[in-house]
Parts: C-alpha cells; structure tokens; sequence
C-alpha cells in the first residue's frame, strides 16, 4: 500500500513544471560536459573547490582593508592666506573667523560654514605716495585705494579639478567683493574699497560642505588643520578672536534627547576658552595661532566609534572563519590533487 502511494508520489512530482524545469537543465549540464571535456577535468581536480578558494580570498582581503580603514585616523586642511591690502596703503589688525564643525548629514551644505571679517587700518610707516586703482564695474566707476586679496586652499581625499564658473563681482555699499575660481580646492577673494569707505572692514560668508570632518565615511577618529596665514607686518587689536562651534545643544530638547557630543582630544595651540560647545582663541593666544599659522585639532565621534567596534568585532569573527575555511579548502585540495596522482600512477 504504501509503495502504491510512493509511486503516485513520485508520478505526480514528474509532471510538474519544477521537476521537468530541472530534469532539462540536468540534461544540458550532461551535454556540456561531454562536449566541453576541460569542464569535466577541471571539477574532477578541485575546480569549485578552488573557484570558493579565490572567492574566499578576495573577501578576506575587502574585509581587512575594511579594518584597516575603520582605524584610520582622517586629516583634512583648510588655509586661509591673508595678503592684506596689495596697493599696501593700509595694513591688516582686525580678524574675527568662525568655522561649524558641528555633525551633519553626509554631502550636506552647510549654511554659513566659514565667517569671517578683516579690517585695515591707514598704513602709517608707508611713505610711499598712496597708490589708486581705477574701479570700473558695470555702472560704477570710482576709485580705490584698498584691495585686499585673500587666498582659500583645502586639501582632502576628493579629487581635485579645474573650476569653470566665471568670476563674478558683488557690489555692497561702497565696497565690491570679487571671487575667481582657480579649482574646487583654491579660490581667490578680492575685497575692494573705494576712497570713500570709510569702514575699511570686509565680510565674508562661505556656504559648502564641510570636509574637516568625513561626515560620509564611518571613521570615527578625525584631525584637521585650519590654517590662517597673516603677512609679517600684520597686527591683530583686541577685538580679533577666533571661534570654531563643535556641538549644537538646542534650548528646546529634542524628544530622543540630545545626541552624544563630538570630543575633542587635542588642540595646538591651547585655546583662550574651551568646552563642549566651541574653542575660541583671543588676545595672547590668538597671537599664538597666527605664529604657528594655524590650528590642530584632533578628536573622535563616540556614535561611529561605538559602531565601528560593533563592526570590527564582527568582520574579525568573519575574517578568522573565513581564514579557517581557506586552509581547509587547501588541505582538501593537496588530498585530491594527492589521489588523482596516484590514480593516473
């Protein structure tokens, strides 16, 4: 009886659509090896085996440069070259610089990334007669005895390029702001006053990506160097400072609570104040940052860094078996390799 129902079974599974699906593609691997005979002869000497051999390796290898990478610490450069006023009737001593480093979404502009303001006072040492340039600037014409030039470098792991866009001029008051573009890692800013600025005092604001910090990749350890680079005979008042925002904790808490900070593990030089919120430098120690040409600061992201360890221990665990199934592969290898010579013997 129950062979009877065996057999009905067994019936029924041949008409369907699965099992003649694989009975056909049975038949055609059958073909293939007996026309293609160096098929046949590569599985009869551990062909999967080590097809799965240079499989297992090329992972291996992802997996410990991924480790590699995790573990590395990051360090970007952004510099600022402050020429001061190029006809050299006025003389740079104000600066007030701020930079967000604050966490932000990956790829992600940033509104009011970089602020800063520089001011000029008359060049009293210069005797030289005062040099004027003409401004000629769509309907405006005047004349100036300013033009401060101020260079902006960064340097990271994008690939540089050629900037096409054209230079473009903003008039505002009695000052016109020009940009070029040299590539997307240099720009040059020319700040123009006519004679009749009275001010003397230029504004900047910078709205990109910040990439001090690689917000996109899972490294959670990070350095970067701002560089703020003044001529010799610059000299900065009291009301100059430098302010860089580290973490943001709003008045309003958020309903998940606030997200735990970046921490910053070393600054150079040691700044006039700092805590969770910013670093900021004034008076002895602004004169310091503009000594050594700017400012190191090195730290870690505790959320990636919590992340990255869960990572690593797993892709660890994976590495060491994987490795165990490589040397097993091996082993099976020499044996069959062992015996087909023996056989052909």
């Amino acid at each position: 009886m129950i062979n009877i129902v065996l057999k009905q079974i067994g019936d029924f599974v041949k008409k369907t659509f699965l099992f003649r699906k694989s009975e056909w593609l049975y038949g055609k691997l059958v073909n293939t090896l007996f026309s293609w005979k160096w098929i046949a002869r590569l599985l009869a000497h551990g062909g999967i085996h080590f097809i799965l051999l240079i499989l297992l390796l090329c992972q291996a290898i992802y997996m410990w440069i991924a480790l590699k990478e995790n573990n590395v610490t990051s360090f970007n450069q952004i510099c600022y070259c402050f020429y001061g006023d190029t006809l050299h009737n006025y003389q740079l001593n104000y600066l007030h610089f701020e930079k967000d480093l604050r966490r932000r979404k990956a790829k992600s502009y940033n509104k009011n990334d970089i602020q800063y303001s520089f001011g000029f006072t008359k060049n009293q040492k210069s005797t030289k007669k005062s040099q004027i340039r003409p401004i000629k600037y769509k309907n405006f014409n005047a004349e100036s005895d300013l033009v401060a030039k101020v260079r902006y470098i960064t340097i990271n792991d994008i690939p540089d390029s050629i900037d096409q866009r054209k230079p473009y001029n903003i008039h505002i008051g009695q000052q016109i702001y020009r940009t070029k573009y040299v590539s997307n890692h240099e720009r040059l800013y020319y700040n123009i006053s006519t004679i009749q600025d009275s001010l003397h005092i230029f504004h900047r604001d910078t709205h990109a990506k910040d990439h001090l910090i690689e917000w996109d990749k899972i490294r959670p350890f990070f350095s970067c160097w701002i560089g703020i680079i003044l001529e010799d005979s610059a000299k900065l008042n009291d009301k100059s400072l430098i302010r860089i925002k580290l973490n943001d904790f709003e008045k309003e808490i958020p309903l998940k609570g606030y997200r735990r900070p970046l921490i910053i593990e070393k600054v150079y030089p040691q700044p006039t104040k700092s805590n969770i919120l910013e670093i900021v430098y004034e008076g002895e120690q602004l004169n310091k940052v503009i000594e050594q040409r700017g400012i190191y600061i090195s730290g870690v992201d505790p959320e990636k860094k919590e992340l990255v360890e869960k990572k690593n221990l797993r892709s660890t665990v994976l590495l060491g078996t994987i490795i165990a199934f490589i040397l097993d592969i091996m082993v099976q290898l020499v044996l069959k390799w062992r015996k087909l010579k023996k056989y052909k013997q």
